[in-house]
């Protein structure tokens, strides 16, 4: 069941954000987007999610996602954006148990909570957690709606390790490929270069609303592609297998590609 994007252009306040953008993903995959802040990351997650209005064409295994009814689009695709603001002291569990099509048994529930690092969690006040584990607990919601929907499902996860230490960042994404190995699609949004690369089947580059390059980690990521997009001069390493990654300390802003930083 592909995910396909054809024209796909959308506009926030006049502006544009994604300009004609075609793009296909495969379940199977962990497609990773990155980019500078304000690339239009997000945007194209949402609008490929079915969650936010474009022009053009949003097309999941051949159909208009926009003439798929929520309920069955939802046994399609689970989403986990970048911020939840919850209203109600609901227990960890039922925050959860929401993110299923049918009902699940509370061991399942604790089981999936065990799965992002939240076992004895259930009946904690969703409002009392950390930032860090109300994270995990939409992850593990996330989680429930696939496993309750049709297969291949599809992962749309938008920056999900923003709030986490080390360890659950690299749990996170090796969740992401598992999940693409039993069959599912995951698509992720991330600012971390190396858990990109760590994580992506393949990368997708965007900068100013364009899609600037496709393909495997170690194929498209270039000194020179960081300088373009970045604006900062990062020297790639690469270390076979694992493929590329970066020296944060060899990081070095470049004022010629990045006016705002000159001094």
């Amino acid at each position: 069941m592909t995910l396909e994007a054809r024209n796909l252009t959308l506009h926030r306040a006049g502006r544009p954000v994604l300009n004609d953008l075609t793009l296909r993903l495969h379940p199977g995959e962990v497609t990773v987007l990155i980019g500078p802040n304000g690339s239009g990351k997000s945007s194209l997650l949402a609008a490929l999610s079915g969650t936010l209005p474009f022009d053009g064409q949003v097309l999941l295994n051949g159909q208009d996602i926009r003439q798929i009814p929520a309920p069955q689009l939802a046994l399609r695709r689970a989403v986990m954006a970048q911020e939840t603001t919850l209203a109600f002291p609901f227990p960890v569990e039922d925050i959860v148990a929401l993110g299923a099509s049918r009902p699940l048994p509370p061991a399942r529930i604790a089981a999936l909570l065990s799965e992002v690092g939240l076992k004895g969690f259930a009946h904690r006040n969703a409002m009392e957690l950390s930032g860090g584990e109300a994270q995990r607990m939409h992850l593990a919601r996330a989680l429930a709606q696939a496993e309750t929907g049709l297969e291949p499902f599809w992962l749309m996860l938008d920056e999900p390790v923003s709030s986490l230490d080390l360890a659950h960042q690299v749990a996170v994404i090796d969740r992401a490929r598992a999940f693409a190995a039993a069959g599912g699609g995951a698509l992720v949004v991330l600012h971390d270069l190396n858990l990109a690369f760590r994580g992506a089947d393949r990368i997708l580059v965007l900068h100013q609303g364009a899609l600037v390059a496709d393909g495997a980690p170690s194929e498209v990521m270039s000194d020179a592609l960081i300088a373009r997009v970045y604006g900062c001069e990062a020297p790639l390493n690469r270390l076979p297998p694992e493929g590329p990654f970066l020296l944060v300390q060899a990081v070095q802003p470049s004022a010629r590609q990045n006016p705002a930083l000159r001094a």
